[in-house]
């Protein structure tokens, strides 16, 4: 059998097939709905990084060695100066979101002080992740390494979270590493230690990623703090309230940022160098140590006393007679010049040790001190804090 077809014949031997042309039209809703299925998000992870001090630059370095990534960064930075050695792609802030769209799997911040907006982190299919040098909900804000020193906490850690928009520290918890914080720790050494367990977790999370992101928890209730930014009057101290232990750990926290601060008869001392005395550093200093506010130590050692001993005791008089004793010599300065160096009695009656400080712009010793100050003056009036 032969059909004709117009301008062609074809045998019963030749196969036809006749194909409607709506299906041929490249604007059908089959293929729009084609164009459009998502690409899987999978592995090797593009990644946006956002720091600039110390603490950023250890996760940056083991990313770089893993993972194409580019920066956002400011100028003059730690991290800006590791990016031109390494011609590493810097982005300048505040960001514009359509020049990073659709080019990034996740973006990642740590230590970088800005806030980013939601458009930022929409611009990321997995979302945003961030490096908190705490485990949260404790001590968020922007110094938390400082204020655990300070509040003589023996443990911190680190957090990686996810980043809510318009709030600091408050997204869910992707992971979680505590460390303990030694006596002699300052805020600068533990925040080495803390940088390098912040890579270190940031690259257990890409191995993982994306089932890490879709398995975090939202932050406890409870347990809430806050470690606001570091200003030089938390550098004062104040004698009267202080035991020899808080002083020490405000020296820890504070003297890479700023030098502790008192008075001597109203001109203002910096102290560069404060130790415990050894005594002191051997004593049994649990009780005080683990005491939040150093005034709640007075209550204690009145509570330790028995019971018979309260009751018989007028305890208005007691709590008056509990300050007295301990604030008496406190600010109270001794020089010891066999080894020169200073001793200032605390609340506690216990002792810290100075041998430089710093007085009307000059750095001078403890027999500096003793010579050019205190000689000048009677013993009764050998007080800081005046």
């Amino acid at each position: 059998m032969i059909r004709s077809f117009p301008g062609k014949l074809f045998t019963a031997f030749e196969s036809v097939i006749f194909i409607p042309v709506r299906n041929l039209s490249l604007g059908s809703s089959d293929c729009q709905k084609c164009s459009k299925k998502p690409r899987p998000l999978e592995p090797p992870w593009k990644i946006l990084f956002f720091g600039n001090d110390y603490f950023s630059l250890e996760s940056l370095k083991p990313l770089y060695a893993k993972f194409c990534l580019e920066v956002v960064t400011s100028d003059k930075s730690l991290v800006k100066k590791f990016c031109e050695h390494e011609n590493l792609l810097v982005h300048n802030w505040p960001l514009n979101p359509s020049s990073i769209a659709g080019k990034f799997h996740v973006g990642m911040v740590v230590s970088f002080g800005h806030m980013l907006p939601k458009s930022v982190i929409d611009s990321f299919p997995l979302g945003c992740i961030n490096v908190h040098s705490s485990i949260l909900p404790k001590y968020r804000g922007a110094a938390p390494i400082a204020h655990a020193i300070m509040n003589g906490d023996f443990e911190t850690g680190v957090t990686i979270m996810k980043i809510h928009p318009h709030r600091f520290d408050v997204g869910d918890i992707v992971r979680q590493y505590r460390v303990s914080i030694s006596p002699e720790e300052t805020s600068q050494e533990l925040g080495q230690r803390l940088a390098v367990c912040g890579g270190q977790l940031l690259m257990e999370c890409l191995r993982d990623m994306p089932k890490c992101l879709q398995m975090t928890v939202p932050q406890p209730s409870d347990g809430v703090s806050y470690a606001p930014k570091l200003t030089p009057s938390m550098a004062k101290i104040d004698w009267q309230k202080s035991n020899a232990r808080h002083v020490y750990n405000m020296h820890r926290a504070l003297s890479h940022f700023f030098p502790l601060v008192t008075t001597w008869h109203g001109t203002i001392l910096k102290l560069l160098d404060v130790r415990l005395d050894h005594k002191t550093r051997n004593a049994d200093t649990d009780s005080s140590s683990k005491i939040s506010n150093p005034m709640a130590e007075v209550d204690a050692s009145v509570s330790r006393k028995s019971a018979l001993d309260f009751l018989n005791s007028d305890s208005s008089c007691r709590n008056e007679q509990s300050h007295s004793r301990s604030s008496t010599n406190a600010g109270h300065v001794q020089f010891l010049r066999s080894v020169n160096v200073l001793k200032i009695s605390c609340r506690d009656d216990n002792v810290v040790v100075v041998n430089r400080m710093k007085i009307n712009g000059k750095t001078i010793s403890a027999s500096d001190f003793f010579n050019g100050y205190m000689s000048k003056r009677p013993k009764e009036q050998w007080r800081f804090g005046l």
